[in-house]
Formats: C-alpha cells, sequence, structure tokens
C-alpha cells in the first residue's frame, strides 16, 4: 500500500511539473505573438536554431519574384528530368 501512495505521489508531481511546464509554454507563445522587435525575434530564432541561415535582402526579392512568377503562371515551370535529359542530349 506505502508503495502504491508514493507511486501516486511522484505521478501527480509529474503531472503537475508538465502542466505548468505546458502552462509556461502557452503563456511565452501568446507573448511572442505580439512581439514587433525584429532583433528579438531573430534571437528568438538562433536560440530555438529555427532557420538561423539568412537570407539577404537581395536573394529574398529574388525569391519572391520567382514565387510570383510561379503563382501567375503554375503551368510555366521545366521539369527538373525533362530539363537534365534535353541538356545531355544537346551535350552530346
Amino acid at each position: 500500500m506505502k508503495g502504491n501512495i508514493k507511486e501516486m505521489c511522484i505521478f501527480k508531481n509529474q503531472y503537475l511539473s508538465f502542466m505548468n511546464t505546458e502552462l509556461e509554454k502557452e503563456r511565452i507563445i501568446k507573448k511572442l505573438l505580439k512581439v514587433e522587435d525584429e532583433w528579438l525575434l531573430k534571437a528568438m530564432k538562433k536560440l530555438l536554431d529555427i532557420d538561423t541561415e539568412d537570407v539577404s535582402d537581395e536573394h529574398q526579392i529574388i525569391l519572391n519574384e520567382r514565387l510570383a512568377s510561379y503563382e501567375a503562371d503554375p503551368n510555366y515551370v521545366l521539369d527538373w528530368e525533362k530539363l537534365k535529359e534535353e541538356l545531355q542530349i544537346k551535350k552530346g
């Protein structure tokens, strides 16, 4: 009987710790959703190892242009395998 009570207390403590952790994460997420400071967001991304490789502004412009072009006409794309075949044929 004593073992069961001890196990129940351990389980309760673990459960409470888990719930506190979940509540804390939720509180942090709510705060982060309101953050406007770009430096702070970059720091959080780096801390959490999220997308740590920055894309330069010039490259971001190019990516945005290419995405807009694709979205304007999704049928105007090249199939990589077909393109490789064509290049190999032309190469000889």
